[in-house]
């Protein structure tokens, strides 16, 4: 019988495969009935900027959110996936890691960039959770990580089938408006995009719908 959600730890926090899980995965949420005709949709941005709880409330899944009363720390460990619920076609809900976390340190970086690596290259949709105060920034924006991602990609994969990155802005400040946002945004992506490849330079709508989303409660 088909299970809901079949939250699964898919890869942990060592890079380790998790072979079994995987496979009780896909029996339970009877994979193999699919085909073809499936889409997979990831999640990848800072630690405790709420992507597990974006992707609850946007895919109908369960991952485990952070209890914001207990402090900020570290919740999903690794890589994650569930189905998401009443979607068409059969959909899959990635969720990674949060890049940037103090459990890692600053120089243990090798994991958030395999992991967005792995989600960029499986996924159809790669949603890319940012802080609105962060656009216009280098680090926090998480600009050298998606520029290394796309360099890995490329030199791998190829351009392969178009992918469509979503931009989620969180807590919009009232000041500045969503045009000029979205301008900075799209224009810094661009930049990076193109700066990471010749092919890529050569034409970015053949490789990449770029999309913005505001997900936010505007600050007062």
């Amino acid at each position: 019988m088909e299970k809901d959600y079949c939250v699964t730890q898919l890869i942990d926090g060592r890079g380790e495969f998790n072979a079994s899980g995987i496979d009780i995965f896909t029996k339970d949420v009877n994979f193999a009935a699919c085909g073809e005709s499936y889409a997979i949709v990831a999640v990848m941005g800072p630690q405790s900027s709420g992507k597990s709880t974006l992707m609850n409330h946007l895919f109908h899944t369960d991952f485990k959110e952070m209890d914001g009363r207990a402090g900020r720390n570290q919740t999903t460990l690794g890589i994650w996936i569930a189905k998401c619920v009443g979607i068409e076609p059969f959909t899959i809900a990635v969720d990674l890691e949060g890049s940037d976390g103090r459990e890692r340190g600053s120089h243990d970086t090798a994991f958030e960039k395999q992991s967005a690596l792995f989600a960029l290259a499986i996924s159809d949709i790669l949603l890319i959770n940012m802080w609105c105060i962060e656009i216009g920034r280098e680090q926090a924006a998480n600009k050298p990580l998606l520029r290394t991602v796309f360099q890995v990609m490329m030199s791998l994969f190829g351009p392969g089938r178009k992918k469509t990155l979503l931009f989620v802005v969180r807590d919009k400040i009232p000041e500045t408006p969503l045009e000029r946002l979205e301008a900075t945004l799209l224009t810094d992506i661009n930049k990076v995009i193109t700066t990471s490849s010749t092919a890529l330079a050569s034409d970015v709508n053949f490789f990449f719908f770029l999309v913005c989303l505001y997900f936010f409660f505007e600050r007062q």
